[in-house]
């Protein structure tokens, strides 16, 4: 390993320590490529910069009708009850997160995410299966492309500017539907370094180390016993009344 290695080894363990250094360099990158950036530095080899021993999430933010919660302004104790987060990890951005649904209507509710799985940024994403109705996603670059701007505004474009490595790889899916009154939709997302059951799927890939991040999500609308307004209350009992002294006049006509 020659002097610039030892360098750039040391700068990135020092940059993997939290995510400071990581955010520094990439709003660099919103100037120069990250590349650039080090190689500006004459501190840049690829094959130096190590992968982190489990993916690291660095940015995340949720579409819930408009109101949108990151990471910038919330953190995972200030987002609101309807984002069931307990079994989700922020630090390595695995798990599965649960967002409960009520009121009648047209509803949207999306999640971004922004996985770290190497500081070279030699990633590619990609996707498997095909989206239900209803379903919409994106992978695309958090900084040099639209994905964040298109989840905070509900208007994911289903499609993938970043099939091709070396890239720095964001995942974002959300799903559009209308609930009936007295209805609840809980919707799930999964992001896991095995591969799901799932039939379309979004997946970040590490070219160098051969990690995976999967990223996937359902929908659920239980069936709901929904109680009937007080007029249809009244309609039926006069229907059964009615019906009970038909019942009646038939008993004394015989």
């Amino acid at each position: 390993m020659d002097a610039f290695c030892v360098i750039a080894v040391l700068i990135a363990s020092i940059l993997s320590l939290d995510n400071t250094g990581t955010q520094t360099m990439k709003k660099l990158s919103s100037i120069f490529s990250f590349r650039k950036c080090i190689a500006f530095l004459g501190l840049y080899s690829v094959s130096c910069l190590p992968a982190y021993a489990v993916p690291t999430l660095f940015d995340w933010s949720f579409n819930l009708d408009g109101a949108v919660y990151n990471s910038l302004t919330f953190t995972p104790a200030t987002l609101p009850a309807a984002i069931a987060s307990g079994g989700f990890d922020f630090t390595t951005g695995l798990g599965t997160i649960n967002i409960s649904v009520s009121g009648s209507g047209a509803h949207h509710i999306g999640s971004f995410f922004d996985h770290e799985i190497s500081l070279a940024f030699n990633e590619a994403g990609g996707t498997s299966g095909v989206p239900i109705a209803g379903q919409s996603w994106e992978l695309d670059d958090p900084l040099n492309g639209d994905i964040v701007s298109n989840s905070n505004a509900g208007t994911l474009d289903n499609t993938n500017d970043v099939s091709n490595s070396p890239s720095d790889v964001s995942m974002a899916m959300a799903w559009d539907f209308t609930l009936a009154p007295n209805d609840q939709a809980v919707l799930t997302f999964l992001l896991s370094s095995t591969q799901p059951s799932s039939a379309f799927f979004l997946t970040q890939t590490d070219v160098d180390s051969g990690e995976q991040v999967f990223f996937s999500s359902a929908i659920a609308i239980p069936n709901v016993n929904h109680v009937p307004e007080p007029g249809t209350v009244l309609l039926i009992g006069a229907g059964l009344a009615g019906l009970l002294g038909m019942q009646g006049n038939k008993g004394r006509t015989r």
